[in-house]
């Protein structure tokens, strides 16, 4: 009996261990943590993006891009990419600054892609995370690509669509504020990579 029970117990606690494991990813992977973390990180993005923000005739000043950031670091890259495209949807239908333009959830699908391939490849291949030199550059060309081209090409290009004016009155108007992102976004996903990188490492 007491062998039987010692066989039980070791079951136990080679599945327990398992499931916590670097391999698996712990909760870290977890269906419901990707789903959870999904709606909070879409409603926190819609919330400082749509709500706390001001908006001028071609330039829209808010931070609805941190959540969006988290987001491209903590989920898989699918999950990454529906949390951009709902964003823009979600966020035109339920605060509109306009008429709902599908060429801008082009851009976020666009955007979405760069940061779940570039932020969150790990988390597809249930790898280890470290903040390193190789992510560091990781965060630097997301950004660029981001705020670069999909922010400042991209966004203007539909913004000359639907406006009119000349594409370099735009992309003049919007370079500044542009710049100031490029900087606030490598600043604000270093931080957000470290936590995240503390927290896997507690958790394993």
């Amino acid at each position: 009996m007491d062998t039987e029970t010692e066989i039980l117990g070791k079951r136990v606690d080679s599945t327990t261990d398992s499931t916590a494991s670097p391999e698996t990813g712990g909760v870290f992977n977890s269906v419901y943590f990707e789903i959870a973390c999904a709606v909070i990180l879409l409603a926190a993005g819609i919330l400082f993006g749509r709500v706390f923000t001001i908006n001028l005739l071609t330039v829209r000043i808010g931070f609805g891009f941190v959540p969006l950031m988290i987001a491209g670091v903590v989920l898989r890259p699918y999950t990454t990419v529906l949390v951009f495209v709902l964003y823009d949807v979600v966020g035109a239908l339920l605060f509109p600054t306009g008429a709902f333009f599908i060429g801008f959830t082009a851009v976020a699908l666009f955007n979405g892609t760069v940061c779940g391939l570039l932020l969150g490849w790990h988390n597809l291949k249930n790898k280890e995370f470290k903040l390193n030199r190789n992510y560091m550059v990781r965060i630097v060309v997301a950004s660029l690509l981001v705020v670069g081209v999909g922010d400042m090409l991209l966004n203007t290009l539909m913004l000359k669509i639907i406006i009119g004016k000349a594409y370099a009155v735009l992309f003049t108007a919007r370079l500044p504020k542009n710049a100031i992102f490029l900087v606030f976004h490598i600043l604000v996903l270093v931080p957000i990579a470290k936590v995240y990188e503390s927290l896997k490492k507690q958790r394993d």
